[in-house]
């Protein structure tokens, strides 16, 4: 996956951006809202050549490429712990934490940035100290933004 510090300056290039944005787009289990799926990577995809991407759609680009990146653990517990641990506690979580019996079964080392909140905020629940991950989810936000 491509760097993501440099995305916003490199997607000036609009044959860099179409490239990041397909490479988004095909990622497998990237965890995307619907919206970001389902419009904003195909419409970015769908534009002709030579159109010039705004500086609001490489901001854009740069997050979903950030939110991209795999995390294997967070706080000294691996992702693989921490599914586990929360698998084993899902009778007493409700029925809207099923995407955790999902990335159990997928039997997977990592999970994408944007899933690591909730996977941390869920374990947390079962009892487990960890540190929130809320602050290094700012990372984004201070590197990104254009000077």
């Amino acid at each position: 996956m491509t760097v993501c510090r440099d995305v916003f300056s490199r997607s000036k290039d609009p044959d860099v951006f179409r490239r990041i944005a397909q490479e988004l787009y095909d990622l497998p289990f990237g965890a995307w809202r619907p919206w970001e799926e389902d419009i904003f990577l195909p419409a970015m995809l769908r534009k002709p050549k030579g159109y010039v991407y705004s500086e609001t759609e490489r901001l854009k680009l740069s997050e979903l490429c950030w939110f991209s990146d795999e995390v294997h653990g967070h706080d000294g517990v691996t992702v693989e712990a921490m599914i586990a641990r929360c698998v084993s506690r899902l009778a007493d979580m409700g029925d809207e934490e099923d995407w955790i019996i999902e990335l159990a079964e997928r039997c997977v080392p990592f999970v994408r940035r944007r899933q690591l909140r909730n996977l941390v905020a869920l374990y947390g629940l079962t009892g487990m100290p960890i540190e929130r991950v809320d602050l290094s989810f700012d990372w984004w936000n201070r590197e990104l933004m254009p000077a």
